[in-house]
């Protein structure tokens, strides 16, 4: 576990231990010690105080990075290969 931050767009595991003021239903935020996948997306330019927000699922409002503990990075999906790739065009349903 580590409280230093994303600094890059991506999934990421992490736990949430608190959230920002005027979340919806903050007043019965409890803090968990589980792990869930959040996204940390570009939310300004470069160098603002908020260019990186989280997105949690089921959450309405974006919630700082500050309001996390930080697990690993989630790497992409490796690229299907240009082969593969017709194949699975040939196999798709068509109506």
């Amino acid at each position: 576990m580590s409280r230093a931050f994303p600094t890059a767009p991506g999934f990421h595991w992490a736990i949430q231990i608190a959230v920002d003021p005027g979340t919806r239903d903050a007043d019965v935020f409890e803090p968990t010690s589980r792990w869930e996948v959040v996204e940390v997306y570009e939310n300004a330019f470069p160098g603002e105080p908020e260019h990186l927000r989280v997105f949690v699922l089921g959450v309405e409002e974006a919630q700082s990075l500050a309001n996390f503990v930080w697990g690993p990075v989630i790497p992409p999906p490796p690229v299907i290969p240009p082969s593969m790739s017709i194949v699975l065009q040939s196999r798709e349903v068509r109506s």
